[in-house]
């Protein structure tokens, strides 16, 4: 099925996915995804399909209903989704996710490749995370100093950091392309921003305020560049490694773009 043009808008419905691909092929194209998540906020897990509230919401999901190969089946053809020039934002758990497992895509712990090489290629899309600065309008916000306009950083003796993710609440891990249990994804000129781990326990980054220095390209000249990613052994989160001996193998289970 070839999609193109359209706006999928959860709308306030607490939704498990906004495109799902069964066992399919074909493209999305020029269109967005957006409202999987229904409430941004560091307590929208208390709300159904809020931020954190559970472990669907996803923005496209390629997935198979097909068992796992315990017998002599012959090998599956690629199935191949298409997905350029889309923005994917306000998803839950993933904005993008490519699956090879017949278990419960969003649960890691659980996969079981099902011998479907499903296969996604990214074409100059957006996929945006929870946007981490809630309070740019809010000129009442109260609690510690916040930036209120543009959210950008401020130097000088009493510099104001930039929107951090979440300290509070569940732990939360979210990925802007999830891709699992053999599947395999090309990604080139596309935007991947903003997926960070929220909550209690969740790790910190150094913040320095916006300087040359720390500027590590200048505006406009961002590289080019396109990354494949395949499924990756469960102790990682990155493409696969190259065995250590000749006919080395590991069982595979997911990785994140």
């Amino acid at each position: 099925m070839n999609i193109s043009g359209v706006t999928v808008d959860a709308n306030g419905v607490d939704a498990t996915a906004g495109i799902v691909y069964v066992d399919a092929e074909g493209s999305i194209s020029r269109s967005h995804l957006t409202g999987l998540d229904i409430d941004e906020s560091a307590n929208g897990y208390a709300v159904p399909g809020g931020f954190r509230n559970n472990a669907f919401g996803i923005g496209i999901a390629d997935v198979t209903r097909v068992n796992p190969n315990t017998g002599n089946r012959a090998p599956i053809a690629p199935r191949t989704l298409t997905i350029d020039h889309t923005r994917v934002d306000r998803s839950n758990a993933v904005g993008v996710l490519v699956d090879g497992a017949t278990s419960d895509y969003a649960d890691g712990s659980t996969l079981e490749a099902s011998g479907v090489p499903n296969r996604a290629i990214l074409i100059a899309d957006q996929i945006a995370g929870r946007n981490s600065c809630q309070n740019y309008d809010d000129f009442t916000a109260g609690g510690p100093t916040v930036i209120v306009g543009d959210c950008q950083p401020s130097g000088g003796s009493n510099p104001i950091p930039p929107p951090l993710p979440l300290t509070t609440g569940p732990l939360f891990g979210q990925d802007g392309v999830r891709v699992t249990a053999g599947a395999s994804v090309q990604v080139s000129d596309t935007s991947i921003s903003s997926n960070f781990v929220h909550g209690t326990g969740a790790p910190v980054g150094s913040v320095f305020a916006p300087t040359p220095n720390n500027d590590a390209y200048a505006l406009g000249n961002m590289p080019r560049t396109t990354r494949t990613c395949a499924s990756a052994p469960a102790s990682g989160w990155s493409a696969p490694r190259r065995p250590r001996s000749r006919g080395a193998t590991s069982p595979t289970t997911r990785s994140a773009c």
